[in-house]
């Protein structure tokens, strides 16, 4: 556009290569533009006051969408037929940008006055000022302060001076110095489906170049044994990226004994993340774990510790776009190989792998199809047990025997629940083995519920249709039973467990709120409504 002093942003190119649509601040705010690539003639196509952003122009040119600041918030506005719209002659300037043309034509006029008066001098004519005496013999030469431009620190430090040429206007290397800064620093409530509302406090400390983060998560109780805290240090400027961190995590439970427990976890763990490209990765881990579990009900119980190492290593791919409140196309799935090798002679060791794998259908624009399938196996002397049943955050819980299923040290470390399985209660079933499948369809019913009064307080609404069906036993993959005969001779659901439903979700101040009302299916019939509040988004 042979304007390189205005900043350009955001091109489009018409179907024919003809017409190329960029937004440029020439007046002063951003605008669209359309240049004519044959005649090199460009003009303004719209006169907003507020600067555009993110032009997209349709594939055939019928329609042209950009954004916007409005009142705080963005928003994508269309334009029909841009190529046909009528240009605007000329765009007024605004004071900032009238200021600067005005200082520019004032240099301009300087230069060509001081031209002109060379070529004046060159050609032999003198211009003249008068007669005046000037006399010296008074006069004295004011000796400069060699003080005067010193700051402070470069007093506190003469060497600062000596590394530098006055009469040098490049600029020295120097070498980097890590300095962290706050860039997070926030505390905000939580609620777990396991322990109930919770409190925690997160900073994050970064350098300027991001190489290098500090990130410290912590929800303090009396001391540190009752205290759950998080300290890690992540290296980030290569392509492969560290983080070595600290942890402790406490947690009372009352067993199936009757008596409350605490149950601790803490230890470190280093671990590396090696990209392959933008969706794939290959995630390793080396984790030092200390583990014990204490009768608070009766101190005087030898409270019961382990030592375990556990390596893992993850591969990730993952590709998929988000939409309101889920994924809504692409793909993503999982593998992870975990285990611990029996110390001592200890055989308490185990081997694990799970899988998962999510597949996303965009149907429309606001509707899409999600499929989950989920598998997983842990063998050794003491493998690792998965707990089948509930979702994440979930309000009104319900656990199966009305007692968290944390028996040994192991189930409260790993914490192995197979969500989501809706229309049952957490732990309905358990074992060293499971599968979980869903299949949700989403669905929008109120895109914009107040969208100008309320706009925070309630922010639209989705539906959703879902199917859950999923197993855990332990033992071998061939001792699997699906059903089993009750007293009256009816089938009901031994290891595998079906339930079907319907789903509300929506932004409640801010807070990704679902409501899930389920039925499981129990063969001879169904089960009356299990009505699930919860709050986070959909797989």
């Amino acid at each position: 556009t042979f304007t390189p002093k205005y900043e350009k942003t955001t091109l489009a190119v018409s179907s024919d290569g003809s017409k190329l649509f960029f937004v440029s601040d020439e007046s002063g705010i951003g605008n669209l533009y359309m240049l004519d690539l044959k005649t090199g003639i460009y003009k303004p196509k719209t006169n907003s006051l507020n600067g555009l952003f993110q032009i997209s122009l349709a594939a055939d040119d019928s329609k042209l969408l950009f954004s916007t600041q409005i009142d705080g918030g963005y928003d994508i506005f269309q334009i029909n037929f841009p190529v046909d719209k009528p240009f605007i002659d000329s765009l007024p300037y605004t004071e900032f940008r009238k200021k600067e043309k005005n200082k520019a034509m004032m240099i301009y006029k300087a230069i060509n006055d001081a031209t002109e008066e060379n070529s004046a001098a060159s050609s032999g004519s003198l211009t003249g000022y008068g007669n005046f005496s000037i006399e010296f013999s008074r006069q004295q030469v004011v000796r400069p302060n060699p003080d005067a431009a010193k700051t402070i620190d470069e007093e506190n430090d003469s060497s600062v001076i000596s590394d530098y040429d006055l009469n040098d206007s490049t600029l020295k290397e120097r070498n980097y110095k890590l300095k962290f800064s706050p860039d997070v620093v926030l505390g905000n409530p939580g609620y777990s489906t396991y322990f109930g509302f919770q409190g925690v406090d997160q900073m994050l400390f970064c350098d300027v170049m991001g190489d290098h983060q500090i990130y410290f998560l912590a929800n303090l109780l009396y001391d540190l044994r009752n205290s759950n805290f998080l300290l890690a240090y992540s290296y980030l400027p290569n392509l492969i990226d560290y983080q070595a961190n600290i942890y402790h995590s406490a947690g009372y439970v009352r067993r199936s004994d009757g008596y409350l427990y605490r149950f601790r976890d803490w230890g470190s763990a280093i671990g590396a993340l090696l990209p392959f490209d933008k969706f794939r990765r290959l995630e390793f881990d080396l984790n030092l774990k200390n583990l014990s579990r204490e009768n608070l009900s009766f101190p005087k119980d030898p409270a019961y510790s382990k030592f375990l190492i556990v390596p893992s290593v993850k591969y990730v791919f993952d590709n998929v776009s988000y939409g309101f409140f889920a994924p809504v196309d692409g793909t993503r799935y999982n593998i992870e190989l975990k285990g611990a090798p029996p110390l001592s002679g200890d055989s308490s060791g185990f081997f694990t792998v799970k899988f998962d794998y999510r597949k996303y259908f965009r149907v429309s624009d606001w509707m899409s199809l999600a499929l989950r399938g989920s598998a997983g196996k842990s063998i050794g002397g003491k493998p690792q047990r998965f707990f089948l049943g509930g979702t994440d955050n979930w309000f009104n819980r319900t656990f199966r025997n009305d007692y968290l299923p944390f028996d040994e040290p192991e189930d409260f470390a790993f914490m192995e629940f197979i969500i989501p399985m809706r229309g049952v209660s957490v732990n309905e079933r358990n074992g060293s083995q499971y599968f979980l499948a869903n299949a949700e369809f989403r669905f929008p019913i109120i895109y914009a519920f107040f969208p100008t009064a309320l706009p925070i307080a309630f922010q639209s609404m989705m539906g959703a249709v879902f199917i859950d069906a999923g197993g855990a036993w332990s033992g071998d993959i061939g001792d699997f039973t699906a059903a089993r005969k009750n007293l009256s001779e009816k089938s009901v659901p031994k290891d595998l467990l079906l339930s079907a439903g319907i789903g509300l979700r929506s932004y409640v101040l801010g807070l990704p709120l679902k409501l899930d009302v389920a039925w499981q299916y129990l063969y001879w019939n169904w089960s009356v409504p299990k009505y699930m509040v919860s709050l986070g988004y959909d797989f």
